[in-house]
Formats: structure tokens, C-alpha cells, sequence
């Protein structure tokens, strides 16, 4: 159930936070729970005394009652880290359908990346070092190609070399594969050691070829990285750049970022200046709590209020021209508060408001 706020008038009086705590009680009990007792102002003695003395809860200050992105449904999402592989990042976006990622280091947002950044980097066909540049983890290369380290150590990164297809000769290998290189080779047992032999850092063997045990001791030796994988030569070449890490395509300065207290109105606003689809919401520990679109604005409904011992604006807490009213309970003088739709109205002139709220208990 929604929640529903009950609240009395400003700088309250004890009749006015009884009535309210009261008053949520009974709708609790009779409705289910989902009305809560809130005060728009300070607890004066005459209150704290009777608080104290039947030992009731204050009820929750609030000053503002305009709806704020913590009162939106975000949409939530769990985030990539800065080490994960743009494939994983993409498999992400698509399973949650959405274009753009935070990335995170424990909850702290550090960056943010789009498909459409995604898609470039994967269109970065020229830059045969891209790998090294990226900084791309090892494991990120044999979660991209499905593959198995047969030899060597998953930890570690590409830091040095370039990304090479040998379909070559072993005698032409030489002249375009260089020490430090990350060599995509076939089923060739020659072109895997040759490979090894001119100081790879690691070799890709496609198709899932088995690899020899004469293989496997060289690149020990050699201190070199085995991988095989099931796809060929060409599809491996095309999938392993999505191996680099998030970290190196994401945005860091260009972020449009909202807090989870600012104000809807005022976002919706700023929303209108910019061009993307998703912003980022943080909360006070600039911690990533979930992304707000424009969609999730115009799906947002209004709070809803209860508003007791006051019917007048000039008395009634900050923002509520912005909530949906949904009854007054009251025993003073009719005022200036207006609703859209009927509304449940109780006004008697009795003592206190309190006084109505116990006839509602009989």
C-alpha cells in the first residue's frame, strides 16, 4: 500500500500531533498499514510531556512535503565494476533494457557507460593495441571467448603489444608478430609454437583444438598464456576487443547526476536542457541508488495527505499544493484549501480534533 502521510499544521500543538498520531493508528487498523503520523514542526513541553508519558513515538519532522526522487520508483540497477568486459557490460544492458550503465566501486558511482559507447569501441577495428591501451584483464579475455586457460595465470593484464591473426606461415610469422604480442592462431601446432617462441604473451588457440603436451610445457617455459576457445579464427578476432574493461570507454566528467532529495519539479526541469535518456541518482554518500527517466517522471504519482486539526494553506506544511489530499479532519473554521477531486471532510465544532478522532474509534 502507498504510504499516506497524516499530519497537522505547523508549529503543532499537542492536539494537533495526537490527532495525527491517532488518527493514522485507526486508519491502520481499519485500512491496513500504509498511514503514518508526521509533525511540520517542532514538539513544544506541553507534548513532549504527554509523549513521554504514555510512551508514544514522536512522529517523523517533516518541512517539505514536494515530492522528492527518493518518492519515484528508480529504476534499479545493479551496476558493472571498472574491471568488467564491455561484452558482460552489453549482455547487462540488454537483460535489464536499458542504454546506459553505472559502473561502480562498492556502491560509489566512479562511471558511466552507454551501449552507444559500447558499440564504437566494438567499431575500433584499426588499433591493433587497443587491448594493452585498455588495460584488459586476462579472465575478461577468457570470459569473452568462452574459453579455457590451458597454461600461465588467469590474474594479470594486457599492458604491452598488439592483437595479431596469424594464418601465416611460421617463416612469414616472424615479421609481423613481435615479443609481448596476443597472437590468435588455428589448429597449426607449428604457428602455436613458433608463436611462443618469438615471446608472446599469449597465445589464442581457436576452434577447441586440443593442445599438445609439447605446447603447453614450451609455453610454461616461456612464461606464456595458452587459451583455447571453441569459435574460429574470425569470430574470436571480432569478439575479443570486447574484452576490455568498462573502465576504459567509460564517462567520468561529462555525468549529469541527480541526488535522491532534490526535488521533482526542479529535475524535471534540468531534464528538459539535457539530451539523455537516463540520469544517475546518488544518494548523500554519493552512493548509485538507481537511474531516473523521463518516463519514470510522468508515471510518478502525487503523495498523498491526511491532513488533520487545520484546513487552511497558510497553515499546512510546505508543498502540499503538489500532494493529492485525501481527507480533512478538523474542528476549526472552514478556509482556503483546495482539491481536485471530493474529498472526505469531517469538520465539528468541538474542543479539539481529538475529540472528532475518539468519536471515530466508537
Amino acid at each position: 500500500m502507498k504510504k499516506v502521510y497524516v499530519i497537522g499544521h505547523r508549529n503543532p500543538d499537542t492536539d494537533s500531533i495526537c490527532s495525527a498520531i491517532a488518527y493514522a493508528n485507526l486508519k491502520n487498523q481499519v485500512e491496513g498499514n500504509g498511514y503514518e503520523a508526521y509533525r511540520a514542526g517542532n514538539i513544544n513541553g506541553e507534548t513532549r510531556y504527554v509523549l513521554d508519558t504514555f510512551g508514544i513515538k514522536d512522529p517523523k519532522y517533516v518541512s517539505d512535503v514536494r515530492p522528492r526522487l527518493k518518492d519515484v520508483n528508480l529504476n534499479l540497477v545493479k551496476g558493472a565494476k571498472a574491471t568488467d568486459s564491455l561484452k558482460s557490460a552489453r549482455e547487462m544492458m540488454q537483460t535489464e533494457k536499458i542504454v546506459s550503465l553505472p559502473v561502480l566501486d562498492g556502491k560509489k558511482m566512479i562511471g558511466l557507460v552507454s551501449i552507444s559507447d559500447v558499440l564504437k569501441a566494438d567499431m575500433d577495428v584499426y588499433d591493433n593495441e587497443i587491448l594493452a591501451k585498455a588495460k584488459t584483464p586476462y579472465k575478461n579475455v577468457v570470459e569473452t571467448l568462452d574459453g579455457t586457460l590451458q597454461a600461465g595465470d588467469i590474474e594479470g593484464y594486457i599492458t604491452e603489444g598488439k592483437l595479431t591473426v596469424s594464418a601465416a606461415s611460421v617463416d612469414t610469422m616472424e615479421e609481423f608478430v613481435t615479443a609481448k604480442d596476443t597472437v590468435i592462431v588455428a589448429n597449426r601446432e607449428d604457428a602455436q609454437i613458433g608463436a611462443i617462441q618469438t615471446g608472446v604473451q599469449c597465445v589464442v588457440v581457436c576452434m577447441g583444438t586440443e593442445v599438445t603436451d609439447k605446447v603447453l610445457e614450451l609455453a610454461k617455459e616461456k612464461n606464456c598464456r595458452i587459451i583455447t576457445t571453441p569459435y574460429d579464427t574470425f569470430t574470436a578476432s571480432r569478439l575479443i576487443c570486447q574484452a576490455m574493461p568498462v573502465s576504459y570507454i567509460m564517462a567520468t566528467d561529462t555525468i549529469v547526476s541527480f541526488n535522491e532529495t532534490d526535488f521533482v519539479d526542479d529535475v524535471k526541469e534540468e531534464m528538459t536542457k539535457k539530451r539523455f535518456r537516463y540520469f544517475p541518482v546518488l544518494n548523500a554518500d554519493n552512493e548509485f541508488v538507481g537511474f531516473i527517466s523521463r518516463r519514470r517522471i510522468l508515471e510518478f504519482n502525487k503523495k498523498q495527505v491526511i491532513l488533520v486539526d487545520h484546513n487552511e494553506v497558510s497553515q499546512a506544511v510546505e508543498g502540499l499544493e503538489e500532494c493529492e489530499i485525501m481527507e480533512i479532519i478538523d474542528h476549526h473554521r472552514i478556509g482556503s484549501v483546495e482539491t481536485v477531486p471530493p474529498v472526505y471532510f469531517r469538520n465539528q465544532p468541538v474542543g479539539c480534533t481529538g475529540t472528532i478522532v475518539a468519536q471515530m474509534y466508537r
